[in-house]
């Protein structure tokens, strides 16, 4: 599932639960759309990690060690000068949106304590990750910066005032009431799948697709029951992480709304969970990617094949015209004396036909009737010695291609 409201609304409280009054220690920026803040909280060491990758946007708690560069990027250094030994005062989801907000006190140049915000939108390919003066709501930086040549909807520049991303309309999925919710399904729609995700925010086709699994009836009524069931767990903070394989592809949910005999493997924190799967699914697409680089290079060996076999045929045909060379050069020898000096050509009787009509024998110019004789001969030799041989190159190279045409569909069926 993607990485939708739900998932962070949970993952939003166990951050908070685990962070709020923490320090931040070391900051560090492994990938260009990733950070990595080292925090003390409660005696222990955390190491939160929070991605603005445009594929795959996430944050959690990781055990992951990463390999970070030798200088540090300018917004990396930038948050070391502001929040570097700041203290978390809380973590917090904006409504049920993709947007979380850490909020930082630290120390300013001045040495007067300030509030900075860290703010993550998980928003796909617009997800980014800002930097805020907390008072005055000014961008500081942006992993991404968004200018009005990229956007007509929302710059994202240091220098300007934060925005929030254009609100799509929708309704808290914690806050709407029962009056609210029921003309929204009345008459029932088509797509109740599409009208949830539609009307809720943060709600994803996958928890529609569980909502709806679990309503007693395909009415108004029977989905808000099944709507206000699942939502308790939000409310209540009653979460189960899991991942679960459907179609041999990972996923991950935070609430139960898979059927009982799903095959799954539960963790007792989301960000553990988080963790694993995305491990995980960098294994999955290393191994993808991996496929895909070992089937060009098959491509190319077999196309390298191709134009092998190619130019043995070529060779083959060449090679069983090597009569035709003994003919000529044989021809010439008799006929010598026919053959006049500096021709490109000559036409002689075929005394081995019927009849002896003449042939034509191409010539090179440069040499003597005797000489072009000898180059004949030499081309018969070689092509008779070198026709087994073509053959036996032919046969394997035949085979070779077949065998990288299995290859080649066994990678494709692995994929």
């Amino acid at each position: 599932m993607p990485f939708d409201g739900t998932v962070l609304h949970a993952l939003a409280h166990e951050l908070n639960e685990k962070l709020a009054g923490g320090r931040i220690g070391k900051i560090y920026q492994p990938l260009p759309t990733d950070l990595l803040l080292q925090i003390r909280s409660g005696g222990r060491n955390e190491k939160l990690l929070l991605s603005a990758n445009l594929t795959y946007p996430r944050l959690y708690l990781t055990q992951e060690n990463f390999q970070n560069p030798m200088e540090p990027p300018m917004f990396t250094m930038l948050l070391r000068k502001y929040i570097e030994g700041g203290i978390i005062q809380r973590i917090f989801q904006v409504e049920m949106e993709r947007i979380l907000m850490m909020e930082i006190q630290s120390r300013d140049e001045l040495g007067d304590l300030h509030l900075y915000r860290l703010l993550f939108e998980l928003m796909g390919r617009h997800s980014n990750l800002l930097f805020l003066d907390g008072e005055k709501e000014i961008i500081m930086d942006a992993i991404h910066h968004v200018t009005p040549s990229m956007s007509r909807v929302r710059t994202v520049l240091p220098g300007r005032i934060y925005e929030l991303p254009p609100s799509q309309g929708k309704k808290n999925p914690l806050t709407i009431t029962r009056e609210e919710f029921l003309p929204l399904f009345s008459p029932w729609p088509e797509d109740p799948e599409k009208k949830l995700v539609e009307a809720l925010q943060g709600i994803s086709p996958f928890v529609g697709r569980g909502i709806i699994a679990k309503a007693a009836s395909f009415t108004p009524e029977g989905l808000w029951e099944a709507f206000e069931e699942t939502r308790m767990h939000l409310i209540h903070h009653h979460y189960k992480p899991m991942i679960f394989s459907i179609g041999g592809k990972s996923d991950f949910c935070v609430l139960p709304l898979l059927s009982p005999d799903q095959k799954r493997e539960e963790f007792d924190e989301v960000s553990a969970c988080l963790d694993t799967y995305y491990r995980i699914k960098a294994k999955e697409d290393l191994s993808k990617q991996m496929g895909q680089e070992l089937l060009q290079v098959l491509h190319q060996e077999k196309k390298k094949n191709e134009k092998k076999l190619r130019k043995l045929e070529e060779t083959l045909r060449e090679s069983l015209e090597a009569e035709q060379y003994r003919l000529w050069g044989e021809l010439l020898t008799s006929f010598q004396h026919e053959v006049q000096e500096g021709s490109s050509q000559a036409f002689l009787l075929n005394y081995y036909e019927e009849g002896s009509p003449r042939i034509e024998i191409p010539l090179d110019p440069h040499l003597s009737a005797t000489e072009n004789a000898q180059r004949y001969f030499k081309l018969y030799n070689k092509a008779k010695r070198s026709l087994p041989m073509v053959k036996e190159q032919i046969e394997k190279t035949e085979e070779e291609i077949a065998y990288l045409d299995q290859v080649i569909l066994q990678v494709e069926q692995a994929d």
